[in-house]
């Protein structure tokens, strides 16, 4: 008859213990990975103040319902406040600049800008009555330094419905394709 000598309870009690922590470990790193703290929140909404202003301003909508209209449209501060807060549907924003043409001191910022028009206004034309195509000239409007709009052109995509109520930016030059594209992905409208 073999005798077997027992094992000591020790190294199992050190290797569960060491599991446990372990365990305890990846899923502290992985709830710090997928869950954003309450801290996060803010710093989310800095990097998003153009889009935070356009909610606000959609969030006062008074219940009035504009149709899409057709071609672009050159707004003002006043004007682009108002067809946020009354437009219903898709609605697509360019924030340009036309740079400083009257003062030779100040380079244009934004060729891009004069270069997006023709393709801004293609666009419309094919979502003319889907899309409202909206333009506004910041050069106008030095007070939305604060927005933090920092390349030209800058286009908002927003839906303003009963039930939805999102934006998205883009920055940056957009081809005819490009335009297409993210309206049929964010929209779910074809030409």
């Amino acid at each position: 008859m073999s005798t077997s000598k027992p094992r000591p309870r020790g190294n199992n009690h050190g290797r569960n213990l060491y599991l446990i922590t372990l365990i305890v470990t990846l899923l502290a790193i992985a709830e710090a990975i997928l869950m954003p703290t309450a801290e996060a929140a803010p710093a989310r909404a800095a990097q998003r103040p153009l889009e935070n202003e356009i909610l606000r301003i959609a969030q006062t909508a008074q219940g009035t319902t504009q149709p899409a209209q057709t071609g672009v449209r050159d707004v003002s501060w006043a004007e682009l406040q108002q067809e946020i807060a009354s437009n219903r549907g898709a609605i697509v924003i360019e924030f340009y600049r036309n740079g400083y043409p009257d003062d030779p001191n100040i380079a244009d910022d934004c060729e891009r800008c004069s270069q997006q028009l023709s393709v801004f206004e293609k666009s419309a034309q094919h979502y003319a009555g889907q899309v409202t195509f909206l333009r506004f000239d910041v050069d106008k409007h030095p007070q939305l330094s604060r927005v933090g709009l920092v390349v030209f052109p800058t286009h908002i995509f927003m839906v303003h419905s009963q039930s939805d109520l999102w934006t998205h930016s883009i920055r940056g030059f957009l081809t005819e394709r490009q335009f297409a594209e993210v309206i049929e992905e964010l929209f779910k409208i074809k030409p």
